[in-house]
């Protein structure tokens, strides 16, 4: 096979390198950029041209279709509510086990703290067989975590063979043995790793350009001689590489973190300070209109917290806010009023159903709202209450449609077993039939897309499980296990909010940044950004410090403090993306 080509770029961070080498990459012939983070994906499709013949992929799916060039056989790739669901049914099944998480593991974070670190040992080439083999040299309580972590990825990669589906890792170890045959496949690839180090997908690279691909890796660097980016060191040093260089900076993106003073092009930075979120949120949207926000950019490190104000404000002030976010699944106002209708359909009585009253998905006038509840209030005198409900509800003449098929629905099915899968199906065919949804928000209002968003989270959490619970031939059970089922899953999901077209871009991390004339950083305070440091709660740094000592050689798992040293990366990029001002708040 024709030999390919490993290029190592060691670039500045901001939208000048970014651009310069998307738009050199695409210059050329067809080919393929990625990134080992998700969310610069969106960013780099904004420096790419609609005529372009590259195409943007995430580097997970870009492993997937390069093994599928291998002839190796392959489970479809697994990756987030999946592979949540995976892991908290392997901790299910692990419940009764005798280790230093038996008392914790039924915690819905705790399993994603478990979930979190098992994809981090794997990624280090820490896979069961090692751990096991580690268990062996370490002391008792880690020896005990250790063969735990194992059995937890054995069973969760058996959940994920049952479904047809594998984890990432699965993916690049199985192309590391095989040989790919690239015929009517592009033969080049600009991947940005910048500083984060995932051994195993270094590998991958090297193994790629080894068999005939044309590889380009860009690495964050500082602009003079900073010690940062740790991580995009042992890139370079893994890859075996000598890299070039690119990119410069002003005074300040020249001199920040630097050991020695050098002098630049001039840069403005300010500071603010406001009394209080809210104050700080408003004063924020007002320079920005003051300015015109064409060519600035709002920086939320603590996007939770800021949005909603940013949003409250901007309603306020009439100034229109581009932001990104997710909030929990349950904020959503559908999505709590399909909650509250699942439950309801679960209760003895009828009063439940009260909740839904004010809920203006309804649309329920006060006179209306009134003749609900008395409805409710003179059904629940009965013995059977769901039966004198539909009952009074036909005698009363006036149309309460949705409150009979809701009724229907629980007469005819809430009584039975059945396995998850099927009450699935039947809850996902209850949400479709309600008109709910509907006459609300015509056309694609921004309500509407937050809606469907909701909706579409509802069933694909359920779904996901039902998929993984037919699987592994899980019995038939009751509604109300059903309904705690939903509960538990809804409670710890989270959905996307649709953001609006133009208005002033607000972003939460350096990945979401493009160049911007002024960047404007709210909420820089300590424990915010930057963030304190914290220890994993899975595998401290002690017992961390233990494995890489007993790992000599082998690619370190990283402790706190390498976490904490990545605020220091990312106030650096923060500073990069400013051309002519940085104004922190």
């Amino acid at each position: 096979m024709e030999s390919g080509s490993l290029r190592v770029i060691r670039a500045v961070p901001g939208g000048a390198s970014l651009a310069a080498l998307v738009a050199s990459f695409c210059r050329r012939d067809e080919g393929y950029v990625t990134a080992f983070s998700e969310p610069l994906l969106g960013t780099i499709r904004e420096y790419v041209e609609e005529d372009a013949l590259v195409e943007v992929l995430s580097f997970p799916k870009l492993v997937q279709n390069a093994l599928g060039m291998t002839g190796e056989t392959k489970g479809e790739l697994t990756m987030g509510q999946h592979l949540q669901s995976a892991v908290s049914h392997a901790c299910e099944q692990m419940e009764g086990s005798d280790d230093p998480f038996s008392a914790s593991r039924k915690l819905p974070g705790a399993r994603v703290a478990l979930g979190d670190t098992l994809r981090e040992m794997l990624d280090h080439e820490i896979d069961p067989d090692e751990m096991r083999r580690l268990a062996e040299l370490l002391p008792t309580r880690l020896s005990s975590k250790l063969r735990s972590m194992a059995e937890l990825s054995d069973r969760v990669g058996d959940v994920l063979r049952r479904l047809g589906r594998e984890r990432h890792t699965d993916h690049l170890k199985k192309c590391l043995g095989a040989i790919p045959d690239w015929d009517g496949y592009g033969h080049r690839m600009l991947v940005f790793a910048g500083s984060e180090y995932a051994p195993l997908r270094v590998q991958w690279l090297k193994w790629a350009a080894s068999h005939g691909m044309e590889v380009q890796v860009v690495v964050d660097r500082h602009a003079t001689d900073g010690d940062l980016f740790e991580g995009a060191d042992r890139i370079v040093e893994a890859l075996g590489v000598p890299p070039e260089e690119l990119g410069d900076g002003n005074v300040l993106v020249r001199n920040l973190f630097a050991e020695s003073e050098v002098s630049g092009p001039e840069a403005d930075v300010e500071l603010a300070i406001a009394p209080d979120p809210l104050a700080e949120s408003e004063w924020a949207l007002r320079r920005s209109a003051e300015q015109g926000f064409e060519d600035l950019v709002l920086y939320v490190r603590n996007v939770s917290t800021y949005a909603p104000l940013l949003e409250a404000a901007g309603r306020r002030l009439g100034v229109p806010v581009c932001i990104q976010r997710r909030e929990k699944l349950l904020a959503n106002a559908f999505a709590a009023l399909v909650s509250e209708v699942v439950q309801a359909l679960g209760e003895t009585g009828v009063r439940g159903l009260s909740r839904l009253a004010s809920r203006s998905h309804l649309g329920l006038a006060a006179g209306r709202r009134r003749a609900f509840l008395k409805l409710l209030d003179s059904a629940s005198a009965s013995t059977d209450p769901w039966v004198e409900l539909a009952k009074q509800v036909e005698e009363s003449g006036e149309d309460w449609g949705w409150l009979l098929l809701l009724v229907a629905w629980r007469t005819e099915n809430v009584p039975g077993e059945r396995t998850i899968s099927e009450w699935s199906e039947l809850l996902t065919g209850l949400v479709h039939d309600l008109p709910w949804h509907e006459p609300l928000h015509g056309g694609q209002s921004e309500a509407r897309m937050r809606d469907e968003r909701a909706m579409h989270v509802l069933k694909a959490t359920v779904s996901s499980e039902a998929s993984i619970r037919r699987a592994m031939e899980s019995e038939a059970v009751g509604y109300p296990a059903f309904v705690r089922l939903c509960q538990e899953l809804w409670e710890n999901s989270d959905v996307s909010v649709p953001s609006k077209e133009g208005g002033i871009r607000v972003v939460g991390s350096s990945e979401g940044l493009t160049d911007a004339a002024t960047v404007v950083a709210l909420g820089m305070l300590e424990g915010s950004f930057p963030r304190r440091r914290s220890e994993d709660p899975v595998l401290e740094d002690a017992e961390r410090w233990a494995i890489n000592e007993a790992r000599v050689g082998k690619p370190p798992l990283p402790d706190s403090f390498a976490k904490a040293r990545k605020e220091r990366d990312e106030f650096y990029r923060l500073a990069c993306f400013a051309r002519r001002r940085l104004v922190l708040s």
